[in-house]
């Protein structure tokens, strides 16, 4: 696989060049997510990031 996609274990939000971010699905740990990933795929280096407010209100606007 040469581009990372969606999963079962989280959705890719947002992609440029190398870099790609994603969100998590519901119940999914980031050490589950990142242990698929680095077994897919070659990974160079990782970040966690926590939702922005802006996220957090989206996402709860669209679970309403």
């Amino acid at each position: 696989k040469s581009k990372l996609e969606n999963t079962d274990l989280y959705e890719l939000i947002s992609s440029k060049k190398n870099t790609f971010n994603i969100v998590l699905k519901e119940n999914v740990s980031g050490k589950d997510a990142l242990n698929y990933i680095n077994s897919n795929y070659e990974v160079i280096s990782f970040k966690k990031e926590s939702p922005s407010m802006e996220e957090v209100f989206i996402k709860a606007v669209e679970n309403a």
